[in-house]
């Protein structure tokens, strides 16, 4: 059964009012007294009123609807990022839909095409394709950001953390505290070499004159895409059970790290004493767990503010020059590197 939706008209005949008068009433226009807007305003809430936004559109007007995608709903990430986007999409009169691609390109452009045909004003994407020509044809460099990750070309507005940066001062920090011996676990997102956290950790090593070896680069395949802190544990399993020689890790996000510590201490090495630890993101329970992770940190909050505003500015100006707003990283230290706490 379709459920019925209150109409402007329903809620007339309840007043006795015209269906204009609802309309403005709805609009705050000054044509109504304020006792009228109040009487129709309370019918409207005890009715159960919903506007229409469909019916908006077809007159052309805006949504005032923004989306977004995550590539990965299950990270805590976005949930930390997506409270800046509300923040501010609200501070600018917009509501948010979300919508999640689970790393998938089919499922990415199902929900592209969701989001559109729904007629969103605005759109905020974690891709998961690191080709920025990719999205270029949806036709969709006049309202939308692409976040997360760093991207090459000047197609699209670009909001991203200063990856490789965060990752040289990671790897650097491992280095300084007498680690040389530093694994990578990489994301299965990325071609080899393409993504700057990777190319940070290169650089580390090579500006301390260590000499990088394949085995100590690890690249997540599809062992869990659904669970992220298994495929850390996996991959510490691996290799310890291939008897490969690591004294640190540096992981590309803070799941991957969770699970490198439930693998170590299961294969009976101590946190720091013979694996120093390190993530990236400094997510709010990456300093809560046993022992409290180092950290690759910068402020989610205001990175999902900076997006948004990002998009407004694209949104009022949809032929302007494309930005590019890099986010700065540091590092914080705590008990799962030598030197912590």
């Amino acid at each position: 059964m379709n459920k019925k939706f209150v109409t402007m008209k329903d809620i007339a005949k309840e007043v006795g009012v015209s269906i204009n008068t609802v309309s403005k009433a709805f609009k705050d226009h000054p044509d109504i007294s304020e006792k009228t807007k109040s009487i129709i305003l309370d019918t409207a809430e005890k009715m159960g009123y919903i506007k229409n936004y469909s019916a908006s559109i077809l007159r052309g007007k805006k949504s005032g609807l923004l989306g977004t995608i995550y590539s990965d709903g299950s990270n805590p990430f976005f949930s930390e990022v997506g409270k800046g986007i509300e923040y501010e999409a609200d501070k600018n009169g917009y509501n948010v839909i979300t919508m999640n691609s689970m790393g998938n390109l089919i499922k990415e452009k199902k929900n592209i095409m969701t989001l559109l045909e729904n007629r969103v004003d605005g759109l905020i994407l974690f891709p998961i394709n690191n080709k920025m020509e990719y999205y270029d044809i949806y036709n969709l460099k006049q309202n939308t950001v692409l976040a997360g990750q760093p991207f090459d070309g000047d197609i699209f507005d670009n909001v991203y953390t200063d990856e490789f940066n965060g990752a040289f001062k990671a790897v650097d920090y491992l280095i300084k505290s007498g680690r040389k011996k530093i694994m990578m676990i990489d994301n299965f997102l990325f071609k080899i070499g393409k993504n700057k956290r990777y190319q940070g950790y290169t650089y580390a090593l090579e500006k301390n004159n260590i000499k990088y070896s394949n085995k100590l680069h690890k690249v997540v395949g599809k062992l869990d895409r659904i669970h992220r802190i298994n495929e850390g544990k996996k991959i510490i399993e691996k290799a310890v059970k291939d008897n490969i020689k690591f004294d640190a890790v540096f992981t590309f996000n803070d799941l991957l790290a969770f699970g490198v510590i439930k693998g170590l201490h299961e294969s009976g090495l101590k946190i720091p004493e013979d694996v120093s630890v390190m993530g990236y993101d400094d997510l709010d329970l990456s300093s809560m767990i046993t022992p409290s992770l180092s950290t690759v940190k910068y402020d989610k909050f205001d990175m999902g503010g900076k997006i948004v505003k990002t998009l407004m500015k694209r949104l009022k100006k949809p032929d302007k020059k494309t930005e590019r707003v890099k986010i700065d990283t540091d590092i914080v230290i705590r008990a799962s590197t030598k030197g912590g706490e």
